[in-house]
């Protein structure tokens, strides 16, 4: 009877372990469940945080192309200025070698059908620091004249300070009143309105 006793209560105990066991391997398993749920939200979040920063280092880069390009623009176009500024020295050159130019204050001018009659005083500019541009003008030795000019002979003049534009007969009006007569062989072969502030 000791060893059935023995028996029964060791089948109990094997029991209670068993039903023990399963419990606590049901507890571990739902504690590796919350770990792994924990550890994959976290990857989760880790990996939205990288995409969102792969998103932002693509904006930049975007707007790094733009800068680039920008400067590449402006490169070209200092390039461009450049080379205006090299024909324009250039041609600034080949005509002050190939005429003379004159300042003149025009006092009036008549337009017939043959030709473009001016009255202009000749004048230089004479340095005065006094003056409120620096310099003043005076009456050349050439004094006041009356000039025919041909028809052919381009006229431009200043549509504001800063521009000139090419104008008829007709369309003669100056702005300023001083002009740069450009002359080869005596004759006058251009005329521009300058700006004197």
């Amino acid at each position: 009877m000791g060893n059935k006793k023995y028996s029964l209560l060791f089948r109990c105990f094997l029991a209670t372990l068993i039903v023990a066991g399963c419990t606590n391997d049901e507890n571990t398993m739902s504690r590796s469940d919350n770990k792994d749920g924990n550890t994959i939200s976290k990857l989760e979040q880790t990996l939205q945080d990288q995409q969102e920063t792969i998103v932002d280092h693509e904006n930049k880069l975007t707007a790094l192309d733009e800068w680039e390009q920008v400067m590449n623009e402006l490169s070209l176009l200092k390039e461009s200025t450049y080379y205006l500024q090299n024909r324009l020295d250039l041609q600034e050159a080949v005509i002050n070698e190939t005429t003379n130019y004159k300042t003149a204050i025009l006092n009036s001018f008549d337009i017939n059908e043959e030709s473009f009659v001016i009255n202009i005083t000749y004048t230089n500019k004479l340095i005065d620091e006094d003056a409120p541009n620096g310099y003043r003008l005076i009456e050349s030795t050439e004094g006041t004249k009356e000039i025919s000019i041909k028809k052919d002979v381009p006229i431009w003049m200043l549509e504001n300070p800063g521009e000139s534009v090419q104008v008829t007969w007709e369309e003669f009006d100056p702005m300023s009143g001083f002009l740069k007569l450009y002359e080869k062989d005596g004759e006058v072969v251009f005329i521009s309105e300058i700006y004197l502030p």
